[in-house]
């Protein structure tokens, strides 16, 4: 290998280091280990107290009060503003204030003026929804199973 004049090159050895913990490791590992645990408890005991729980009684103004500027803000068109902004974004303007007035109405069954209020809504906008199968982007849905495709089917 090194023959007269031959420079040889070598590499030095990089000691290996041991696997012993330092306290930079150990810190990181109990902050990820306690991060996870605080995370995955919190989510477990959200699923396990809300799952399943029907919740029934009075809405809170504030939701009134936001449901009335949504019904505003459509009625003024600016759902069409979102459905330039992103595609669905006509569709789901008008559906989710659509589950928005069927979740209220159930939440109170006994507030007969707001369930009224809700259903003469809902039977305004279904038909207005269901027109959006007429419009771009679901329109090139028209010839395909369900008719206008499965986010239009969903909502």
């Amino acid at each position: 290998m090194g023959g007269a004049g031959e420079v040889v090159y070598s590499l030095p050895k990089v000691a290996r280091r041991d696997r012993h913990a330092t306290a930079s490791m150990l810190i990181f590992l109990l902050f990820t280990g306690v991060s996870i645990l605080w995370f995955t408890l919190s989510w477990f005991i959200g699923i396990v107290t809300v799952s399943g729980v029907k919740w029934y009684g009075p809405v809170p103004l504030e939701a009134k009060a936001q449901l009335r500027a949504i019904q505003r803000r459509l009625w003024k068109g600016e759902d069409r503003a979102m459905g330039r902004v992103f595609p669905e974004g006509l569709l789901f303007s008008n559906s989710f204030y659509g589950f928005c007035l069927v979740n209220m109405a159930l939440a109170e069954p006994k507030n007969r003026q707001f369930t009224q209020e809700a259903l003469r809504e809902i039977e305004r906008l279904l038909p207005k929804v269901e027109g959006f199968v007429e419009e771009e982007p679901f329109s090139s849905c028209r010839g395909i199973s369900p008719i206008g495709g499965i986010i239009l089917r969903i909502c």
